[in-house]
């Protein structure tokens, strides 16, 4: 009275050796994808990249913890980051663990603006002409690039951000 099962056409161990094929078949063209969307995908070390360092200085004097960054002028690539140290000398980082900037034209913005916490701010030193309106335009080739900056406060505007308290 029950639904009767049709009989297997198959046996075991076709069946085990058709899903080995096509798992394997699976994993090889799965594999090829995905090495290819690295390869598409510019994953896999420095290229595009120029190694950047320098020093920045404000009226002669070295420019402590301020804070550098290279933003390509066309939109490509990536942004990169440098930060100062008390003797003014930088390097840009591409990301966490690659040095570099992008290779090309690139804006560039020094800023000494931070936030600290809720209460602490450090105040701006440099002019808007170097940070939220750039001037400073640098050319970066693969291999190194040495950037030195040489900012003055002589003619342009000094601009500290006031905190909005309803922010926090």
């Amino acid at each position: 009275m029950g639904t009767r099962i049709p009989p297997l056409r198959y046996s075991a161990a076709s069946i085990k050796l058709a899903a080995t094929y096509n798992d394997s078949k699976f994993v090889r063209y799965a594999g090829v994808g995905f090495a290819l969307a690295l390869f598409l995908s510019g994953c896999g070390g420095t290229e595009g990249l120029g190694r950047v360092a320098g020093k920045v200085t404000l009226d002669g004097k070295p420019l402590a913890d301020a804070s550098i960054e290279f933003t390509p002028v066309d939109g490509k690539g990536l942004t990169s980051y440098g930060r100062s140290d008390a003797n003014g000398q930088y390097y840009m980082m591409a990301t966490r663990t690659e040095k570099g900037a992008a290779v090309g034209k690139n804006s560039v913005r020094i800023t000494t603006y931070e936030v600290i916490d809720l209460k602490t701010t450090l105040p701006e030193r440099v002019p808007t002409k170097y940070n939220t309106a750039t001037e400073l335009e640098r050319d970066v080739k693969s291999g190194s690039n040495a950037f030195d900056f040489e900012l003055s406060t002589e003619g342009g505007k000094v601009v500290n951000k006031k905190r909005d308290p309803g922010n926090q």
